[in-house]
């Protein structure tokens, strides 16, 4: 750590045996927000209005937004209640007590998980600086084997922060919304350019508007953008209108890589009206099947060629999928809804990226049709996060492709598509990964 200032100096990162014989680089984690995020970045007439923490008559941390209080949320940072080997993901009292399991807490710490009782944190209580401390956050990653991590918003204000442009003032929203983005570029991105890639939100109640955003923060080294699987669900105008051709203009113009995030537009369908909550968790991949067959057809990537698109928490076991399908529609199934010299198929292996975290059976097919367009997540700090053991999980996952493969899906795929590069990082000790022999790893 540099004393200094207070950053955490890239090249002190921890040096140690890596199963992958690689670093990561991750293109979907999440970072709470500051509690200080909008303070000092919106215009004095805002200031009052500005979202701010507050506790809400539950106990719980909540966002004030607008009229209305939006809890944080409990998936924000915690993946298990109990004693492991994943304190940064556990609430601090967990760490603070090192209670064995079974054991009842007291005190604070009982208050603590009575509040989880009824869904409720506190941010600085309940979780590790790592959750919402970009500093805090480079150890976890040089813990984790991650060099650099593409983060997305919280859930708070929308995986794409479409709460800000729903609000009833659209000039407060739009500020908001430039509030956030300052705040990624100063405190986020900013602080560690060479490890960390902030996702912009976009303004969705203007195209033109958005357009313009997205050509001022590119020019001041914003790589990415988020977007809404489907707007419509917000109140806003489909993809297959051209209402958004002026933004996704600007996004190819400035190489600017959306990140379509899964639950911004589709929500999972019960199968039947009785259908249990595994059922709808399950069931939440098919919607990124339903997003790529709407993209795919929307035009969006005829009418602009060089167009980037990354399905984030996607996964990619449903890529074989749609591909197949798109590959059996012939040429008059597809009369009056498709005149390109390009295939369906062809479309979505060109312009289309995709992430794994705990898929199991797309890797090969990646490999052999799209080769550059698979990448890894690891979806810190999220329940579903591997996290401190991405290394030993993808190693697993990986050992069945050649080397060449495995350094594209873990660190080249994801550097090309968001132009960073990944010079710098300390070498990596090669170890023997799960299911592979010595010396197949590069």
């Amino acid at each position: 750590m540099d004393k200094a200032d207070g950053r955490a100096d890239p090249g002190a990162a921890q040096v140690r045996s890596l199963p992958l014989g690689s670093w990561i680089f991750s293109t979907d984690d999440h970072l709470l927000e500051s509690t200080d995020t909008f303070a000092g970045r919106v215009p004095g007439r805002y200031t009052d209005a500005a979202p701010h923490i507050v506790v809400d008559d539950d106990g719980g941390d909540a966002w004030v937004l607008g009229d209305e209080l939006v809890p944080i949320s409990f998936a924000d940072g915690t993946a298990s209640w109990t004693v492991d080997e994943r304190p940064l993901l556990g609430v601090r009292w967990q760490a603070q007590q090192g209670l064995p399991d079974g054991a009842t807490p007291q005190g604070p710490a009982r208050t603590a998980l009575e509040r989880r009782d009824r869904g409720l944190v506190r941010v600085e209580e309940d979780f590790h600086p790592s959750v919402y401390d970009v500093d805090a956050r480079i150890e976890a990653m040089d813990r984790d084997g991650v060099w650099t991590s593409v983060l997305i918003p919280s859930i708070s204000f929308g995986f794409a922060g479409q709460r800000f442009s729903m609000l009833n003032d659209g000039d407060a929203g739009l500020a908001f919304v430039r509030a956030y983005n300052d705040w990624l570029a100063e405190e986020v991105q900013g602080r560690h350019p060479g490890r960390l890639i902030a996702s912009q939100i976009p303004w969705f109640r203007d195209p033109e508007i958005a357009a313009a955003e997205v050509r001022k923060n590119a020019a001041r080294g914003f790589k990415a953008t988020l977007f809404a699987e489907n707007p419509e669900r917000f109140g806003f105008p489909s993809i297959h209108t051209g209402h958004w051709d002026p933004f996704f203009a600007a996004c190819e113009e400035t190489d600017t890589v959306l990140n379509v995030h899964l639950g911004t537009g589709l929500q999972p369908t019960p199968v039947s009206s009785d259908s249990p909550l595994p059922v709808l968790k399950a069931s939440v991949a098919v919607n990124s099947s339903l997003s790529a067959f709407d993209w795919v057809f929307s035009g969006i990537a005829i009418r602009f060629p060089n167009i980037k698109v990354s399905f984030t928490e996607g996964g990619i076991d449903f890529v074989p999928l749609v591909y197949g399908r798109l590959e059996t529609l012939t040429r008059d199934m597809l009369e009056g809804f498709w005149d390109e010299a390009i295939s369906p198929a062809e479309l979505l292996a060109r312009n289309f990226w995709f992430a794994a975290l705990f898929d199991v059976g797309a890797y090969s097919f990646l490999a052999d049709r799209m080769p550059d367009h698979g990448m890894v997540e690891t979806d810190f700090p999220h329940g579903d996060t591997m996290w401190p053991n991405s290394q030993e999980h993808f190693a697993g996952r990986l050992h069945g492709l050649t080397p060449e493969h495995r350094e594209r899906f873990l660190l080249t795929n994801a550097s090309s598509l968001y132009r960073h590069p990944i010079d710098g990082r300390p070498p990596a000790t090669l170890a023997t990964p799960v299911g592979a022999t010595a010396g197949s790893v590069q």
